[in-house]
């Protein structure tokens, strides 16, 4: 009965295991993509943005080139297949691009695209032709007359954000090589003029700081409601001490004073990137800044009126390195915001994995994490609408790398079976990979109870009442409850488990007072790296 290909996995979990949930991480499985068409090239990729350029409903790749190239844009012909832009100024202009920022800067229900160029090319917008142009969604045309396509400087990264509140989008430039960074106001709503033209800011600290800027983050940081903005500065100097960062408070109409006291304005560093998340839930923005030459990145909590503190002991703020790009979002699609952070200098790019309370734990598995390289940027969305989240990596002067999201390692199909005591659950963590550790954990279950930690290979619905999903009873395990009603299995994965296999959980109970005289927890699988 016993087949082979299970007994790997039974030994890690014969010996009964105290291991805490919060210390195991819980990681996402992901698949490299060989020969995407996103992936084919090795140019020079600084940015890479993943978003419906042309309203079908699908996500499109734009790609950012460097030295000279022409950059690049992929339309998703469906279910995450691709084709490549070969018309049009957006995709024939060689230069050097540094950064693309994506905006509905005219209001007319479609995205505009803006991007930064090395010394000597001015910046670029380009503006889509769908919606009140009367032309095809999808088509990009240059606008020479803008003020945002004249200016020239060292231009590194653009952020868009309402910072007036007229509900049309503004504009800022991080600029370096002692240039003074860039704001643009869109003159729409307030300010009387035609959506889409820009006016750019001459006065004011944050166009007069600048010099050694990378990237800003709008966000609302202080929650009275409007966009106030953070500016990550790089010292320059290698083996310096870098620069100090800026925090800039707006006023509600677009003026902005700058924060001269706290951690966040304080520390000098090499800072290439910023992020503003929600990291702990508790309704505030909190700050992630992501540093180089061998500097920790840094995390501020936020204490709800923009007042931070600096987070010291997480994993996240004590690996140093040569970080590039950060983007938070949910990989996992548990609640909460997780952080991706790329690497340079043949590091390995990390995904973090939050735990719902703001700590966030390493993921430990797959080719996104293992892979070096000189990533750039990092892109994040659905490619192939399957609902998990796909990575696309900028490599510079190497081939890019896509990875498709395929859900996390476990997954919950319920069939609780309440007994007389309640209704037990089975949580479930850990990666099924050599070395690492799993974590079965009991529940809610009867206390001082025998309990069958049933494992198969596949899943049946037992005729219980109203039926439950259970494992086929491949191997079963007796175990007992304690005091609390609670019960862990686990240990450390040994080698030799084969990749692909498809693993079902669940706890029977003995329970007089249940169905069929027996108590059931909700079903868990997992598949194995």
């Amino acid at each position: 009965m016993h087949r082979a290909l299970s007994s790997s996995v039974a030994l890690a979990l014969l010996c009964p295991a105290a291991l805490s949930q919060q210390t195991i991480p819980e990681d996402v499985l992901m698949r490299a993509v060989p020969g995407s068409l996103l992936s084919v090239d090795a140019g020079a990729s600084r940015d890479v943005e993943l978003a419906d350029l042309d309203n079908d409903g699908d996500i499109d790749v734009l790609v950012a080139r460097g030295s000279n190239q022409n950059d690049d844009l992929f339309w998703n012909t469906g279910a995450g297949q691709f084709s490549r832009a070969t018309v049009g100024p957006l995709v024939n202009t060689a230069a050097t691009t540094r950064d693309v920022a994506l905006g509905d800067v005219d209001g007319d229900g479609d995205l505009d695209v803006f991007m930064t160029r090395g010394p000597g090319s001015p910046n670029s917008l380009f503006v889509n032709r769908g919606g009140a142009q009367g032309g095809a969604t999808g088509v990009f045309e240059l606008n020479e007359t803008s003020v945002v396509s004249n200016d020239d400087a060292n231009s590194r990264r653009a952020a868009f954000g309402d910072i007036d509140n007229d509900g049309d989008l503004d504009l800022f430039v991080a600029n370096s090589s002692e240039d003074d960074n860039f704001l643009y106001v869109n003159q729409g709503g307030v300010q009387g003029g035609t959506e889409g033209e820009f006016v750019r800011v001459l006065d004011g600290a944050v166009v007069h700081d600048g010099g050694v800027s990378h990237e800003g983050a709008f966000g609302d940081i202080d929650g009275d409601g409007d966009l106030d903005l953070f500016v990550a500065n790089h010292g320059g100097v290698v083996g310096g001490p870098g620069a100090l960062d800026f925090l800039y408070l707006n006023d509600g109409l677009g003026g902005f004073t700058p924060v001269l006291t706290g951690a966040v304005v304080s520390l000098n560093g090499h800072s290439l990137c910023a992020g503003l998340a929600d990291i702990d839930r508790d309704g505030d923005l909190d700050l992630f800044v992501g540093n180089n030459q061998g500097q920790d990145d840094r995390l501020f909590l936020n204490d709800g009126r923009g007042d931070f503190t600096p987070v010291t002991t997480e994993p996240l703020v004590a690996e140093g390195g040569e970080t590039k790009a950060c983007r938070f979002g949910d990989v996992d699609y548990d609640g909460d915001m997780d952080l991706l952070v790329s690497r340079r200098q043949g590091q390995l790019d990390r995904l973090f994995l939050n735990d719902g309370e703001g700590h966030f734990v390493p993921q430990a598995l797959g080719p996104l994490t293992t892979e070096v390289g000189e990533t750039h940027a990092l892109g994040l969305g659905d490619l192939d609408g399957d609902g998990f989240f796909d990575i696309v990596v900028a490599k510079l002067d190497e081939p890019d790398a896509v990875y498709r999201g395929l859900g996390r390692q476990w997954k919950d199909h319920g069939g609780v079976l309440p007994g007389s005591t309640g209704s037990p659950r089975l949580f479930g963590s850990g990666n099924f990979m050599a070395g690492l550790p799993v974590n079965l954990a009991l529940k809610n279950a009867a206390p001082s109870a025998p309990a069958l930690l049933v494992l198969g290979l596949s899943r049946i619905k037992m005729p219980f009442k109203g039926g439950v999903l259970v494992p086929a009873p491949d191997l079963v395990f007796a175990l007992a409850s304690n005091a609390l009603g609670e019960a862990n299995a686990g240990g450390t994965i040994p080698a030799g488990v084969p990749s692909g296999l498809h693993l079902a959980f669940q706890f029977w109970l003995p329970d007089a007072g249940g169905p069929k005289g027996l108590a059931a927890t909700n079903a868990l699988s997992a598949i194995t790296p």
